[in-house]
């Protein structure tokens, strides 16, 4: 078997639309394998990395060889941020168990992740897990475990999703160092200890004790509007104007608004499955506090049924906003943003409106802590205070 790597040319997404097919179906939720003005954008984009993997082969000894696309590899990069992300990974079922994805994967993250010439200070990945292949491929590849997002996606059902991330030598010995978190928090950052071998042990429990998100509850009315071309337009116009956000690769189609308390929240929504992804929101969440419970609802009419939100592990006026309004700790990614004084650890927080389903689940071993600690960390969310009576 002869495998070559090489980058992608525009004349490979015929080839390219196939493979995705072949693997996924109808199914695949990704516009960069099934949108052919994207695929284009992305291959002849400087912030993309698209690498395939060609068999080359012939009918018989006389014939000349073949060039086959049997595996495809894209590296996504927010150079200015220092962050990338692996994406659209895909090794056609007869090339598996051949080596293939982790030549695809070594070859979109080796220059990039490079100690002296390196241009990125992470790469992430997120992996499915109906089986346990991506998952072992991005391990073996320095890739760290770092949560786990259930019901995030939506294909035949809902799917849960696995957070790994590499960093750059040296990236990690840089993290700034937060004293206090939210003590819903405390189980994450335990977890992801035992799971990645870093430490956090300089920072200790709050004593703020959260008020229920009932308490914040105030009467307004939201519009929505969902126009891709319109909303991003409106994100960059208003850029200035806005909380400082960071949340790389998202950019947003959804915009809930109410003019009179001059709130703007942009998402990036999904309709097909109902993932939403809250991008930026023109106050901070403390400030909007108020009308939170509001803005989820009006986002769960119009079809939300997975959110997903990115704070600053040292922002814990947000984090404890978000953790009030049944948002669950996820995944922490460590050193993913620099900022003056060091590499800032964040954490992803998610809040699911279907049934947890777990059913069929296959990770490697170690995201088990993270699971234990989302379900047990759900569990005191919609069951603590629960009273019995009768013998």
């Amino acid at each position: 078997m002869n495998i070559e790597l090489r980058t992608a040319r525009p004349s490979d997404i015929d080839t390219l639309l196939q493979l995705y097919r072949e693997i996924y179906g109808n199914t695949y939720p990704l516009e960069i394998g099934t949108h052919r003005e994207k695929m284009h954008a992305a291959i002849v984009s400087n912030s993309f990395l698209w690498i395939v993997a060609e068999s080359q082969s012939a009918k018989s000894d006389t014939e000349p060889f073949q060039a086959q696309v049997v595996g495809s590899c894209v590296l996504e990069m927010d150079k200015h941020n220092g962050i990338g992300k692996i994406e659209a990974l895909a090794v056609s079922p007869a090339f598996r168990k051949s080596g293939v994805a982790q030549s695809l994967v070594e070859a979109c993250v080796t220059s990039a992740l490079n100690e002296h010439t390196g241009f990125l200070d992470s790469i992430y990945a997120t992996t499915r897990t109906l089986s346990v292949g991506p998952q072992l491929v991005l391990l073996h590849a320095g890739f760290l475990p770092l949560g786990i997002f259930p019901n995030a996606h939506r294909l035949k059902e809902a799917e849960t999703l696995t957070l790994v991330a590499r960093f750059r030598p040296g990236v990690l010995e840089r993290r700034l160092l937060v004293q206090t978190y939210p003590p819903k928090l405390e189980a994450l950052l335990r977890t992801c200890e035992q799971a990645t071998g870093l430490s956090f042990a300089q920072a200790a429990a709050s004593q703020f004790q959260e008020a229920p998100a009932s308490a914040f509850q105030l009467d307004t009315e939201f519009e929505i509007i969902f126009a891709e071309r319109y909303v991003k337009a409106q994100f960059e116009k208003t850029r200035n104007s806005r909380q400082e956000s960071f949340y790389p690769f998202h950019t947003p189609n959804l915009l809930l608004t109410s003019p009179e308390l001059g709130i703007e929240v942009f998402c990036l929504f999904q309709k097909s499955d109902g993932y939403c992804t809250i991008v930026s929101i023109s106050k901070s969440l403390s400030d909007v506090s108020p009308y939170f419970r509001e803005i989820l609802k009006t986002l769960r009419k119009f079809g939300m049924l997975y959110s997903e939100c990115l704070v600053s592990l040292a922002n814990t006026e947000d984090l404890e906003v978000l953790l009030a309004h049944n948002f669950i700790p996820s995944a922490l990614y460590p050193a993913m943003l620099e900022t003056p004084e060091g590499m800032m650890d964040h954490v992803l927080l998610s809040r699911t409106l279907e049934p947890l389903h777990f059913r069929g689940l296959q990770v490697e071993k170690k995201f088990q802590g993270y699971i234990k600690q989302y379900i047990e960390a759900w569990q005191k969310q919609h069951l603590e205070g629960m009273v019995t009576y009768g013998t």
